[in-house]
């Protein structure tokens, strides 16, 4: 898969891609709360490493988000 750097995107796409970002961040968010508060509510504590198991993607994500906002504010955007 080929990956081009983020200065080298539209206005457009990166903007596109933060609200992408921001959705699935939180969707993760919620995801990862509702799997614990299930976990605990059950007693089943077996799967409490499912929400953490997701803590590495929602780092990469936020990551991801960070970079977009800073490049998209040294577009002055």
């Amino acid at each position: 898969m080929k990956t081009t750097k983020l200065s080298e995107k539209s206005n457009e796409e990166l903007i596109k891609y933060q609200k992408v970002i921001a959705i699935l961040v939180s969707m993760l968010i919620v995801t990862c709360v509702l799997l614990l508060i299930v976990t605990i509510y059950q007693k089943n504590f077996v799967l409490m490493v499912i929400p953490f198991s997701m803590i590495p993607i929602l780092l990469i994500n936020v990551n991801s988000y960070i970079s977009i906002k800073k490049e998209l504010k040294s577009r002055n955007l």
